[in-house]
């Protein structure tokens, strides 16, 4: 009786500890859970036709895109924000 007691303080203190989900996102999860509980079937087809996917398109490209993108509009959006603080201030 007193290893039960032990693990459901060590329960307690886990929740305690963990970073508490809004009621929304809760009722949103709990909804989920209980969807993929009717079908599984298809939530497991979806999963593998995500991960395939996912296998197909080259992450790694993908980044590396964003991130060369993002590096070449970094000065003109830098230049646009400045203008338009410049001008705002002028006003």
């Amino acid at each position: 009786m007193e290893q039960i007691k032990t693990l459901e303080q060590q329960d307690d203190a886990d929740r305690a500890s963990a970073r508490p989900f809004s009621k929304g996102w809760e009722a949103a999860w709990k909804h989920l859970e209980e969807r993929v509980r009717q079908r599984p079937g298809l939530h497991v087809l979806i999963a593998i036709a995500l991960g395939y996917v996912l296998q197909a398109i080259s992450l790694r490209s993908v980044l590396v895109l964003a991130v060369k993108l993002g590096l070449k509009l970094a000065l003109p959006v830098l230049f646009l924000f400045c203008a338009f603080q410049v001008t705002k201030s002028h006003q």
